[in-house]
């Protein structure tokens, strides 16, 4: 069942009791004992789905039948409290994008997947996830200082997925001084890192130096670089090597999609030369970047790696069309401002 864009009240006498699945979406509740009434009445609700719920502050829902729960608020700036207490939740969608006196208290023993986009509380309370198995973290500024404590519930999470900002936001808690324990259990990490620039290889180090047990990496890049004098050739593999990254000879399986610069290339080589349980490697490259594949075989030094390369015609884009807009500009003659000027004033 599925309401938009209405106002709901208080149902008198409907009984949802045999309702498995309900998305709440851009609604305003008159009454907040209305997830209350959810809660008591839609015994066997096993999904639910509030987006851009308007009209309340504080919302409350506790089933022991929900299996999956996503929440969406973006867009509110008031005071906002939310509790969930579901012993046997397993998929938690949480995109919070707001600051403001919020409040959220989760009970959910069971979780397995947590996804979170926006910014952290000033108010959380998550207990431990203890059987969770993969986190999705997309953070951006704004309520960070709790991060510490965010990370300590997630701290048996085995895959791990970030993005730029996030690992940013994790580098600068850990300038702080306050990082939790090393992420022990993650055994899969996957960091979408933009353009893989310069500033953010000693970010990433930081990182990976708390995942002591990761045996799966995949590093995902931008396609397109629409900023050609980003910086992303600066660390080499002797940068890579001094670093000692435990980490290193434990991985299994490996992907990296190169950026437009050598930081990418520089990486596989280290991995490739050092990483003595690696099975397999996929590069992801532009057609650009195919000249890469001879050299990065001939460095190959762990002779049972599976090393594929995959061509993408979509990476680089940025850089064809400039060439074929130099290419139009050398073959038909537009005026510049200098000579626009002087017509004018003609």
């Amino acid at each position: 069942m599925e309401y938009k864009y209405v106002s709901l009240t208080l149902p008198s006498s409907a009984c949802f009791s045999n309702i498995e699945y309900l998305k709440l979406k851009n609604i305003e509740v008159v009454d907040e004992g209305f997830f209350k009434w959810i809660s008591s009445t839609c015994k066997s609700i096993k999904k639910l789905q509030l987006e851009e719920i308007q009209g309340i502050k504080h919302l409350s829902i506790e089933s022991s039948s929900l299996q999956s729960f996503s929440f969406v608020h973006r867009l509110q700036l008031d005071p906002f409290h939310l509790s969930i207490s579901a012993d046997n939740l397993e998929d938690l969608v949480i995109n919070w994008g707001f600051c403001g006196c919020q409040k959220l208290n989760i009970f959910a023993p069971e979780v397995r997947y947590m996804k979170w986009t926006g910014i952290l509380l000033i108010h959380q309370n998550f207990g431990e996830f203890k059987l969770l198995e993969q986190a999705e973290l997309y953070l951006r500024p704004g309520g960070n200082d709790f991060l510490s404590e965010f990370l300590s519930s997630i701290c048996k999470v085995k895959a791990l997925i970030m993005k730029e900002d996030t690992v940013n936001i994790v580098n600068a808690l850990s300038e702080k001084g306050s990082m939790p324990a090393p992420l022990d259990n993650v055994r899969q990490l996957q960091l979408h890192v933009g353009y893989f620039c310069d500033h953010l290889v000693p970010v990433m180090v930081s990182l990976l130096k708390g995942l002591p047990n990761l045996s799966t990496l995949n590093i995902n890049t931008d396609p397109v670089e629409y900023c050609p004098r980003t910086n992303s050739s600066g660390y080499n593999e002797a940068y890579w090597k001094l670093l000692n990254l435990s980490f290193v000879n434990k991985l299994e399986e490996v992907s990296i999609e190169l950026p437009n610069g050598s930081n990418g290339v520089e990486l596989a080589w280290y991995i490739l030369d050092y990483a003595q349980s690696l099975k397999k490697m996929v590069i992801v490259h532009s057609p650009e970047q195919s000249h890469f594949k001879r050299k990065l075989l001939k460095r190959k030094k762990i002779s049972n790696v599976r090393v594929v390369f995959q061509e993408d015609q979509r990476r680089g884009l940025q850089s064809k069309l400039e060439e074929e807009y130099c290419q139009i500009k050398d073959n038909y003659d537009f005026p510049t401002p200098e000579m626009l000027l002087e017509k004018v004033l003609k």
